[in-house]
């Protein structure tokens, strides 16, 4: 090496740290100043901090586009928490939630500036990505086909709420594809970042529980979200069968490890995490959807300090899904990855049998939402329309769970989005899961050409998250699951695109 180019390196390497370092501290403080400009307007003014937020966002969009991936992870992660921080200022339970429809909103001003420039400017846009938007077109015209039918049926705001539900997902992977075209997003240093900051939360809130929360009101936050079923009588209720006292938010977050449906009296109880976001399945997909995209980037380090917050955070599916990615992660080093993919969809046929057997013979809760909705899909194979079932339905909310066990099904399909998506939309269901199958199916292909570890994720996740879609609604709905997923693959795929165009005109070039 000559002494120029050994002189040259470190001063490469000193430049790429301060250009990263730069990048991430734009992408957080950016982020948490948007955040910050909606949530402190709100309490005195809903509509013009929702506003405020909106404008923000477009003139990021205009100028720092890049930037919009960052900001929508960044919201999904830590809106929560700035709510929290102002709940003392907020007397009503509306108002808290309206506050936290803030991040859709950004997500949906992100994808209305993405969608803009596709129709607009579909010359900078290759065939590849346009295709994919076409297809992402089709399936949000099939979804409000089914949003009509929810609110001529009455649904109103159940159907609006698995409207939002299924747009998140289908927005993050618009935007990131764009921005991921558009732009050379160098997304690991602040994924990482963001992601040691959930990580250390986890930790502090692991060790300190409501002492560490009561600093910023996340005690408060907990408190306002109970609210609602204090009024409803479901504590009291859940007394009267089981003869449980709730005391305070110690006890209303204290569950038996993982959760599990049946947990007798000597099962080990925890102080369930729930991050951040305030939501612990999501947290758990956080950490773990996170944490395998930064194992395929080769961050191993970061994954293996989250997974004991993982663990007491107990989502299972989540827990499958880090499990599930570490095999084939470290199976397409050591065995031709040709061989893999038929051992791992065995592996997820094994898994969805084997846990609806068990889940039959404990009565699962999730499992007898999964039995009715395959019940009602045979009946009905059209589709009620959305917003009829689901947990978060007010069908959802009037099951009879003791009824339930003892005939096997509940009354309406909730807690399996397999079980309310086949009642909600019937038949139009196998669009949706096999357009996100399909889409991993495709990273599969891109990673044998490539052998690029993260389309092993492209590959991975949506298929496990799928797979836990016969079990949990949070699967797909909750926006830190499949909504995360979708803003990561698609990034990678609008990444993958630019790279393969900017080859076919470099080497269209060196021909002439």
């Amino acid at each position: 090496m000559s002494a120029v180019s050994a002189e040259s390196l470190p001063r490469a390497r000193a430049t790429g740290l301060a250009q990263g370092t730069r990048s991430v501290l734009t992408d957080f403080f950016g982020s948490a100043a948007i955040m910050l400009l909606g949530v402190l307007l709100m309490p005195g003014n809903i509509l013009l901090g929702f506003g405020l937020a909106m404008l923000a966002t477009l003139a990021l969009a205009f100028l720092h586009a890049r930037m919009l991936p960052a900001l929508i992870l960044f919201s999904m992660l830590f809106q929560n928490s700035f709510v929290a921080f102002m709940t003392g200022m907020v007397d009503d339970t509306s108002t808290f939630d309206t506050m936290r429809a803030l991040n859709f909103v950004i997500l949906m001003t992100a994808f209305g500036s993405a969608m803009l420039s596709t129709i607009l400017q579909p010359q900078q846009y290759s065939a590849a990505v346009l295709r994919y938007i076409r297809l992402l077109w089709l399936t949000l015209g099939l979804i409000m086909v089914y949003m009509a039918l929810g609110l001529a049926v009455g649904n109103g705001r159940d159907a609006i709420i698995y409207f939002r539900n299924l747009c998140t997902p289908l927005a993050c992977f618009y935007v990131s594809l764009v921005c991921g075209y558009r732009f050379r997003l160098a997304l690991l240093p602040t994924v990482a970042v963001f992601m040691l900051a959930i990580v250390l939360y986890g930790y502090c809130e692991l060790f300190f529980t409501t002492s560490f929360l009561s600093l910023f009101n996340g005690d408060r936050y907990i408190h306002l979200r109970m609210y609602d079923e204090i009024l409803s009588g479901a504590f009291q209720k859940q007394m009267e069968q089981t003869g449980f006292v709730l005391r305070g938010i110690e006890d209303y977050m204290t569950v038996p490890l993982f959760n599990i449906t049946g947990a007798g009296e000597n099962a080990i109880r925890i102080f369930r995490l729930s991050g951040p976001n305030f939501h612990p399945i999501s947290y758990g997909y956080a950490l773990s959807i996170l944490g395998i995209w930064c194992m395929a980037q080769g961050v191993v380090w970061l994954p293996l300090l989250a997974l004991p917050v993982m663990i007491f955070v107990g989502a299972k599916g989540a827990l499958v899904l880090f499990f599930l990615f570490t095999l084939m992660y470290v199976g397409t080093r050591i065995i031709r990855p040709r061989q893999l993919l038929l051992p791992f969809g065995g592996m997820l046929l094994v898994y969805i049998v084997g846990t609806t057997i068990l889940g039959i013979r404990s009565q699962d809760y999730h499992v007898l939402g999964l039995m009715s909705g395959l019940r009602e899909f045979i009946s009905n194979p059209a589709g009620h329309g959305l917003g009829s079932g689901g947990v978060v339905s007010a069908q959802g909310q009037t099951v009879d769970w003791q009824a339930a066990q003892a005939s096997g099904a509940t009354t309406v399909p909730v807690e399996s989005t397999v079980g309310v998506l086949l009642y909600q939309m019937g038949i139009a269901a196998f669009a949706i899961f096999g357009a996100v199958l399909a889409l991993g199916r495709r990273c599969w292909t891109y990673f044998l050409q490539t052998r690029s570890s993260l389309f092993v994720f492209g590959f991975v996740a949506p298929s496990v998250i799928t797979a836990n879609a016969f079990f949990q609604e949070e699967a797909y709905f909750a926006p830190l699951s499949l909504g995360l997923c979708m803003l990561l693959v698609g990034a990678l795929l609008g990444g993958h695109f630019r790279q393969f165009d900017q080859r076919e005109y470099a080497d269209a070039s060196v021909n002439q």
